[in-house]
């Protein structure tokens, strides 16, 4: 009976990580479509990084004890101590660095799914099974959030107003392309993946009735979701989705087009030719004219950031920190060119993604991290498998989805699609059978010594445990800091709350920013106020905090400086009306009339975007005031 029971255990230990890594996973796609959707939010208020890092963190620590069960019987390979390298390189900065702490919210995401991308990587196909049913049902749940946003058969679908969970249009239409293929699987081939060794005692009229209910239901999502997408608007999801049915062609029927392609003549050959390149270019003379001004702006981006790909070209502006250059490149520019085209005037936005991912990539990790990235796809994409063909298909389908996306948009600043995309490498390395790159290979490529990589293991895990901790503190001080704001607490009181966080939050623009427009509201503590705001700044750039800086000047009695946020912020978005009128009474404050008059003038003669009785009356004031410049120099 003992005996038995220790087998039972034994069992039921062995299935403890797979049910880990199921738990850890469902938890992060969950979280990600419904709770903590962008890896980077410019709100002031929105700071779940915290929450997720110290539940990742701490999983990994779980995980870190449920490996060191069998490492510390055997040795680790090389390929394990990098991994581990890896977590202890990503947990230290996340502790101890000020540029890539848990403040830099997108280098969090970045290490906190590179953590997760290692724990899946031990997973067992059937745990990963489980997972993609999963990601089906979201989708099939996803399908459903549109059905009732759209006041279900009614079909009221405004560009903007179909978003499922994602609070984004453009963002949801991407998400629906993107799990279109793991959808087919399950439907069509998951019964391969599965029970391929399992006899089928179905009748022949329940398999086709079956077979048919499938191809009923797949059509249904397929055409529900190019309803959405047309309807929405999404240049990006129609693009997606073309490119991939093109390649989901090509991998199901290459062996006969390329047959039938070799047997057609020249002519016919060089006419397809001409008609496919003819109606590429309608088509984005099409999709471009679609939402000119919103094209506009993405071409005018790019174009800013690509004169700075000089300033660093070999190691970018590192993992979270292009959202604090940009907002300096675009103001920059416009104070550079005074008359810009009228597109890009009208375009000019707060701004922190460039809408196309390569060149974010080749901005933040410049030509070394590019040529990683392109590394990392050629051996993604040269995954082969004959065992799991199909699976393995849906898995490279789903990446050329995001892929395609990140051409017009940002699907690696989007959880759940980065988080999708760090599943698909993990799923491909778990099915890859080259020799050279599978996994089982790699866990006994070139085994450290037994004490080295005990001593490592245990470094790691104190490394583990103390992030775990620290993120804990941090999360711990991010809760105290959401109380701090919701309460309504006198000012004393409050003002010693942000003191007592200052400690905790001294690399967090966000908090500071925080801080800083508090203490601005006491006039006796503008040079506290200005001394903070010019410590947010050093993290985060935004029209937000720097208006409050110059406003704070001002306050202080600095007008100089006032002047110089002012001028700043109307550079940063040149359509705005009302940061031009502080600009010039800052002007007038200081009898510099000389700019007071190329400001007034300026208002008067700027287009307007957006007409409004507040800019009809900025505009009157602006023309009283030049009038009395005028009547100055004249008398």
């Amino acid at each position: 009976m003992f005996i038995q029971l220790k087998k039972i255990a034994i069992k039921s230990i062995a299935y403890l990580p797979g049910l880990f890594i199921l738990f850890s996973l469902t938890t992060a796609f969950y979280c990600a479509l419904f709770t903590y959707r962008f890896a980077f939010n410019f709100d002031l208020d929105n700071n779940d990084q915290y929450f997720a890092a110290f539940t990742v963190i701490t999983g990994w620590l779980l995980y870190l004890l449920f490996f060191s069960i069998h490492a510390f019987k055997s040795a680790i390979s090389c390929y394990q101590f990098i991994m581990l390298l890896i977590s202890n390189i990503f947990i230290l900065l996340l502790s101890y660095s000020s540029c890539y702490s848990l403040a830099n919210e997108y280098f969090t995401c970045i290490a906190i799914i590179s953590l997760l991308f290692i724990i899946v990587l031990t997973a067992k196909l059937r745990v990963l099974h489980v997972i993609i049913c999963g990601l089906s049902v979201a989708f099939l749940w996803q399908l459903y959030l549109a059905f009732d946003q759209m006041d279900k058969f009614e079909c009221n679908i405004t560009p903007l107003n179909i978003e499922g969970s994602l609070q984004n249009t453009g963002v949801y239409c991407c998400y629906l392309v993107s799990n279109l293929p793991f959808l087919y699987y399950v439907l069509f081939n998951f019964k391969t993946g599965i029970l391929s060794k399992r006899k089928d005692s179905t009748t022949a009229w329940i398999q086709s009735a079956s077979k048919a209910a499938r191809i009923l239901i797949f059509s249904a999502c397929l055409g529900f979701s190019a309803f959405i997408i047309w309807r929405s608007e999404s240049r990006t999801a129609i693009i997606a989705m073309a490119t991939l049915l093109f390649f989901f062609l090509a991998m199901n029927n290459n062996i006969q087009v390329r047959k039938r392609f070799y047997k057609l003549p020249r002519p016919v050959v060089l006419s397809l030719a001409f008609v496919l390149l003819g109606g590429l270019g309608y088509a984005i003379h099409y999709l471009f004219h679609l939402k000119r001004l919103s094209a506009s702006g993405r071409v005018m981006k790019l174009y800013i950031a690509g004169g700075h790909l000089s300033d660093n070209p070999l190691l970018g502006t590192g993992i979270g920190r292009f959202t604090w250059h940009y907002p300096q490149w675009q103001a920059s520019y416009f104070a550079s060119h005074p008359n810009p085209p009228q597109d890009f005037y009208f375009s000019a936005s707060e701004s922190f993604i460039l809408f196309n991912e390569y060149m974010q990539i080749m901005e933040t990790v410049g030509l070394t991290g590019f040529a990683g990235f392109i590394i990392i796809m050629i051996l993604f994409f040269k995954t082969k498998s004959t065992r799991n063909q199909p699976l393995l298909n849906a898995t490279k389908l789903t990446v050329i989805a995001i892929l395609a996306c990140g051409f017009t948009s940002y699907p690696f600043h989007v959880n759940i699609l980065l988080l999708l995309i760090f599943f698909c490498f993990a799923l491909a390395a778990v099915l890859d059978e080259n020799f050279r790159t599978r996994l089982p290979y790699l866990y006994v490529l070139k085994t450290i010594r037994p004490l080295a990589g005990k001593i490592v293991l245990c470094l790691t895990l104190f490394i583990a445990a103390l992030g775990s901790y620290n993120s804990f503190e941090q999360w711990k001080a991010k809760m105290q800091w959401d109380k701090l704001r919701n309460q309504g607490l006198a000012d004393v009181e409050e003002r010693k709350g942000y003191e007592q966080l200052y400690e905790a939050f001294k690399y967090n623009g966000k908090f500071l920013t925080e801080y800083g427009m508090f203490l601005m509201k006491d006039s006796a503590s503008s040079q506290e106020a200005v001394t903070i705001l010019e410590e947010a700044k050093r993290y985060v750039i935004s029209s937000i905090n720097m208006e409050a800086l110059g406003r704070s000047y001002k306050k202080a009695g600095n007008y100089k400086m006032a002047i110089e946020n002012y001028r700043w912020l109307s550079n940063y978005i040149p359509s705005r009306f009302t940061t031009k009128m502080e600009l010039l009474k800052l002007y007038d404050q200081v009898k510099d009339t000389e700019n007071a008059q190329k400001i007034a003038r300026t208002i008067l003669t700027m287009p307007v975007k957006i007409p409004s009785y507040e800019v009809v009356r900025i505009k009157k004031e602006a023309g009283n005031m030049l009038r009395k410049y005028e009547t100055r120099g004249v008398n």
